[in-house]
């Protein structure tokens, strides 16, 4: 059987229709980074997502990283985990909900940071970015005005002081004639005589009266040191008698103890002390006076041991009796021999 072809269907064929979708096409780089953005955006929504969604599949990835921190912390926490492993014990592993909050926004933190930086470093990818470098220019650029600064305060230095140097020189040029001495100062007035001068209370003052008494007062001050001068002569010839006390034989005892009682109440008024004296020259009188004291003391001592210790004849008895040495002694014991 001869299969017959005719003309018209061998000879014409018909054009492929237009497909709606095409596989393989050149597209712009700039096409192919916004494509690459919208799809990594949406994964990463979708992982978000799935993570909160199902909670134990990011809860099971969070004990898995604790126990390989604890492995890793320590020979004994090594040994630890795998006892506990060997057991089927998962106690130390349990995550609560907070931690697993927290680890979850941790995520979604650094997911959102990393994406953004990818971003930026796509659109300056001539441009490095740096904060060191960043920091450094700011650096170079604080250091760049303070420099300025200081070469503009020199120049305004300079200026100013080319232009006082000019005004000096101008100044030296218009002054050729050097100046005229000052004249000499005017001739002291004269002393006016002591006048009269009349108070409120119609009283009238004069400054010859002022000197007048500071005479009288240089006349008191030399009363006063005459007197002190006498006052020390007098201690002094009071020393040499009781160094040379009389004997005795010469005077009798009654005598000679009235006198040192008198001798001694007369120094003792001589040696009052005045406001004008000072303190070293009251304290070097009151010095003297005690070793005066005792020296009188001490003699006066000596002086009736020896009489009571001395034999007596019955005459010279009856005389010491009736002379009243044991009243005089008696009377005075609290006075001149202490």
């Amino acid at each position: 059987m001869e299969v017959t072809s005719s003309p018209d269907k061998l000879g014409k064929f018909e054009d492929a229709p237009p497909l709606s979708k095409t596989y393989c096409q050149r597209i712009s780089v700039e096409e192919y980074e916004q494509v690459g953005e919208e799809a990594t955006r949406t994964a990463l929504k979708n992982l978000v997502s799935n993570l909160e969604a199902d909670s134990e599949l990011y809860k099971r990835v969070l004990r898995k990283r604790k126990q390989e921190s604890l492995e890793n912390s320590g020979l004994f926490s090594y040994v630890k985990c795998k006892i506990y492993s060997f057991l089927n014990y998962t106690e130390h592993l349990q995550i609560s909900d907070e931690d697993y909050h927290n680890e979850i926004e941790r995520l979604k933190y650094n997911i959102i940071n990393a994406f953004n930086y990818a971003q930026e470093s796509k659109l300056n990818k001539d441009q490095r970015y740096s904060r060191r470098l960043i920091e450094k220019k700011s650096k170079d650029m604080i250091e760049k005005m303070i420099q300025s600064s200081i070469t503009e305060i020199e120049q305004k230095a300079e200026s100013s002081s080319s232009s006082c140097y000019q005004q000096r020189e101008s100044a030296q040029v218009t002054l050729k004639a050097p100046l005229p001495p000052p004249p000499p100062p005017p001739p002291p007035p004269p002393l006016p005589s002591a006048p009269i001068m009349s108070s409120t209370d119609g009283n009238t003052r004069n400054p010859e009266k002022k000197l007048g008494n500071q005479s009288e007062l240089d006349k008191k001050n030399e009363f006063t040191t005459e007197s002190t001068k006498n006052t020390s002569s007098i201690e002094s010839t009071n020393l040499e008698a009781n160094k040379k006390c009389p004997s005795v034989d010469e005077t009798s005892l009654h005598d000679s103890i009235m006198s040192v009682i008198k001798d001694g109440s007369a120094l003792a008024s001589l040696r009052k002390t005045s406001a004008d004296d000072d303190q070293i020259e009251i304290k070097r009188r009151r010095l003297q006076q005690e070793d005066n004291d005792a020296m009188k003391k001490f003699f006066n001592e000596k002086l009736i041991d020896k009489f009571k210790n001395v034999a007596r004849s019955p005459e010279v008895s009856d005389i010491s009796n009736n002379s009243g040495f044991d009243d005089v002694v008696n009377t005075h014991n609290g006075s001149w021999l202490q």
